[in-house]
C-alpha cells in the first residue's frame, strides 16, 4: 500500500494550483511578494520501540532511511539517526507537487501545514513513534521561492548576480547551459544561513514568459538563530519577512528597472519606433481621437507585446 491510498483528497491533486507571478519592479519596494514554498524538511524526537517496523529502513552507520512514494512523480523521504543519545526521525517533503502533482507552482503556507499535517499522519502510522502534533514538529528547512515576471534581461540579471558581492565571505557560483551561450542559475551557499538562488525558471519549465525564479533554502543553524525551530513559530508574515530579508542584500542590483528596459527597446530602432507609436495611439485614444490601425502597426505591436509583456504601456515608461 502507497501513502496516495491514505491520503485525503485535498492532498491528492484536488486542485490546480496557478503560479503567483511578482511585479519584478516590486523586488525593492514593501509591496508583498507571494512567496511559496517547494520542499519541506520537519524532524521529531521518536519515542521507544521508535519504529514501527526496523526493516522498512536501509541502514549503515550513519542511520536509516525509506522512501514511499505519494503521486507518481512525488514521495516523501524518511531518514532516522541517534544524534546525543536521542533518537530522530526526519521528513523531507513537496508540498506542492502533493497537492498538485502536475504544476509548477509552489505552496502557500496554509496549504503546506496541510500537507505537514497529513505526513507526520502518515509517519506516524507507518513509520516513526512520535507524537504527532503538526505545531509541535521541528523545521529543520525550506526551500521558499518566489516567481518574478515578465524579465525580458535575464541574462543581464544572471549576469550581474553572478558579480555581485552581496555576502560576507560567500561568493556567487554561475552554472552555464550545457553549450555555454547563457548562464541558467547563480547560487549563494552558507552554511550557517541557507542557500540562495536565482534560476531561469522559464527554460527550465519551458514557459512562454520569461521568468525568473528566486529560491532560499533554510538551514537548521538559521531556524534556531531566528527562533523558528518548531512549525508553530512560523506562518505567511514570518515566511515573508525571512525571505524578503535575505535577498535584500542582492536585490538592488538585480531589478531589472524600468529604465533598463526602455534603454532595451530604444536600442531596437523597430522596437523603439513600434513604442513611439503606441504611445502616440493611447495618448490620442485618451483624447477620443481613434485613428485607423494599419496590419503592419498590428503586427509590430503583437510582436512587442509578446516580447516585452506589459499590460500597459506605463508599466515599460
Amino acid at each position: 500500500m502507497t501513502l496516495l491510498e491514505n491520503l485525503d483528497s485535498v492532498l491528492t491533486n484536488s486542485k490546480n494550483l496557478i503560479p503567483s507571478l511578482n511585479n519584478p519592479f516590486d523586488m525593492d519596494t514593501d509591496t508583498p511578494i507571494n512567496v511559496g514554498i517547494d520542499k519541506v524538511r520537519i524532524g521529531c524526537i521518536l519515542k521507544t520501540p521508535y519504529y514501527r517496523d526496523k526493516e522498512d529502513f536501509q541502514w549503515n552507520w550513519k542511520g536509516g532511511w525509506a522512501f514511499w512514494p505519494i503521486t507518481d512523480t512525488e514521495g516523501v523521504s524518511l531518514y532516522t539517526n541517534f544524534m546525543n543519545g536521542v533518537c530522530r526521525g526526519y521528513m523531507t517533503f513537496n508540498p506542492a507537487r502533493i497537492i498538485d502533482p502536475c504544476g509548477i507552482t509552489c505552496a502557500s503556507w496554509a496549504e503546506t501545514l496541510v500537507a505537514i499535517e497529513g505526513i507526520a499522519r502518515l509517519a506516524f502510522e507507518h513509520f516513526f513513534i512520535f507524537d504527532p502534533t503538526t505545531y509541535g514538529l521541528d523545521m529543520y528547512g525550506m526551500h521558499l521561492t518566489a516567481d518574478f515576471a515578465p524579465i525580458p534581461d535575464m541574462q543581464r540579471v544572471l549576469n550581474k548576480a553572478k558579480e555581485v558581492r552581496a555576502f560576507r565571505g560567500v561568493k556567487p557560483r554561475g552554472f552555464w547551459s550545457e553549450d555555454g551561450s547563457r548562464i541558467e542559475s547563480v547560487y549563494f551557499n552558507s552554511k550557517s544561513r541557507g542557500t540562495l538562488k536565482f534560476y531561469d525558471k522559464s527554460v527550465e519549465a519551458n514557459l512562454a514568459i520569461p521568468m525568473l525564479r528566486i529560491e532560499y533554502e533554510t538551514v537548521r543553524p538559521l531556524h534556531k538563530a531566528e527562533g523558528l525551530t518548531k512549525v508553530e513559530n512560523l506562518n505567511e508574515s514570518v515566511i515573508q519577512n525571512l525571505f524578503k530579508s535575505r535577498i535584500e542584500p542582492v536585490v538592488k542590483a538585480l531589478n531589472p528597472t524600468k529604465e533598463t528596459l526602455v534603454d532595451m527597446i530604444l536600442a531596437n530602432r523597430r522596437d523603439a519606433k513600434t513604442l513611439i507609436q503606441i504611445c502616440g495611439r493611447e495618448f490620442l485614444n485618451r483624447l477620443g481621437v481613434y485613428p485607423p490601425l494599419g496590419q503592419t502597426f498590428k503586427d509590430n505591436k503583437r510582436d512587442f507585446e509578446s516580447k516585452y509583456h506589459y499590460s500597459q504601456i506605463e508599466d515599460i515608461l
